[in-house]
């Protein structure tokens, strides 16, 4: 039974060791990016990668997840974060693991029993920003595991620290099992590996990311981790990555319900490394994001009629702004359905309580029929950005002058 205890333990993933679970990957949304989020924005995802980014999210987070690393094994979880202040934030995640059960025999080669396994792991998670450009976080991290009727357990501490140069470039770097749990199934304690994560993210563009990662721990060789994203739309997101295991690409699509936006990720990854995974793998995860720290837009009246015999010849813009820091310059632009750009109004400061519109374009025409949209940015004096998108108003006839 030792023999198959080992085996659980060290094997639960291709060539993996213990603890596993704490670091074999999340969501939908870092496996698409090959698991490189060590200096990520923060998200519900990033307690499991670098406490440090928990406090950089903007709004609270709700999510679940569910990865089939390969038919034969069952692996999902959930996550949640909030920005507890300006300068701090708060987390925790769950992960749940249950592999293929086997037959277990005795010592004579006689069937005893059916063995199903499976393995719990927590995390609780606290991060606060020591500058405006630097943060720390902290896990408490917990274990559970039942391999028929042995059953393991143990708690740990993982440390991160996350590092904004400039808006466009971060670094974050994380001490997993700095404490390790150190579960006993039988008669020795089984430490997890220590585990070094150094990352970045470079932002060149708002519509580009790039991510890279150099994973080290005391049981494994060194290896790196990237990912790309782009963002061709507001609402759509296309993601690539690739690590020594897996060939992964994914998509995100977030959906705007007033107060509230919805998020449906997917990863289909190519495991080009391993002699014991099934090659294709799939990932989706599920997130609501609410309350927080954010800014939106809507105007009255949003319906129009723009002729010279129509008294309804303004309409009034109220720009919503909630942020960490104080804001430091802010852009609305209004388009048409079909995408094309109508007017840019911008300042610096927090922007006035209204805005008022003509209905006219940057030429000084009036616009035509038809809906239109809007893209409020807003930027903090710590650079941090925050943006909405949504229906602004719909103009229901015109008069060209």
């Amino acid at each position: 039974m030792n023999l198959l205890l080992a085996l659980f333990l060290v094997s639960a993933w291709d060539a993996g060791t213990p603890g596993e679970l704490f670091t074999y990957g999340f969501g939908a949304q870092t496996f698409g990016l090959g698991r490189a989020y060590t200096a990520a924005d923060g998200t519900a995802e990033s307690i499991y990668y670098n406490p440090a980014a928990v406090c950089w999210a903007q709004r609270g987070e709700f999510l679940g997840s569910y990865n089939s690393p390969n038919w034969l094994h069952s692996y999902g979880g959930v996550s949640f974060l909030y920005p507890t202040g300006s300068r701090t934030g708060f987390g925790f995640t769950l992960v749940v693991l249950k592999p293929q059960g086997i037959s277990g025999y005795d010592e004579n080669g006689n069937y005893t029993q059916w063995i199903q396994p499976q393995f719990l792991g927590g995390l609780i998670s606290f991060s606060r920003k020591v500058t405006n450009r630097v943060s720390v976080g902290l896990n408490g991290k917990f274990y559970y595991g039942q391999i028929g009727s042995y059953v393991g357990s143990g708690a740990g501490l993982d440390l991160g620290v996350l590092t904004r140069w400039s808006p466009v470039f971060q670094t974050g770097l994380a001490l997993l099992n700095v404490v390790p749990p150190s579960p006993k199934f039988t008669n020795e304690r089984e430490p997890f590996p220590r585990v070094f994560r150094a990352g970045f993210q470079f932002k060149p563009y708002s519509k580009v990311r790039f991510l890279g990662d150099l994973v080290k721990s005391t049981a494994r060789s060194l290896h790196y981790h990237l990912g790309v994203e782009l963002a061709p739309l507001d609402f759509f997101r296309l993601r690539f990555g690739y690590d020594y295991m897996d060939l992964s690409a994914g998509f995100g699509v977030k959906i705007q319900r007033g107060g509230q936006e919805f998020l449906i990720d997917y990863t289909f990854s190519n495991t080009h490394h391993s002699a014991t995974l099934y090659p294709f793998s799939h990932r989706i995860s599920a997130t609501v994001r609410f309350g927080g720290y954010r800014v939106w837009a809507h105007a009255d009246p949003n319906k129009i009629s723009l002729t010279t015999m129509s008294p309804a010849l303004l309409t009034y813009i109220y720009p919503h702004v909630k942020t960490k820091a104080p804001v430091d310059h802010w852009v609305l632009e209004i388009y048409r359905k079909s995408g094309e750009l109508t007017r840019r109004l911008m300042g610096k400061g927090t922007p006035p309580l209204r805005l008022a519109w003509d209905g006219r374009d940057e030429t000084g025409r009036l616009v035509p029929r038809g809906r239109y949209r809007y893209k409020l940015q807003v930027w903090d004096e710590t650079g941090d950005l925050y943006e909405a998108s949504g229906y602004l108003l719909d103009v229901s006839e015109t008069t060209i002058f």
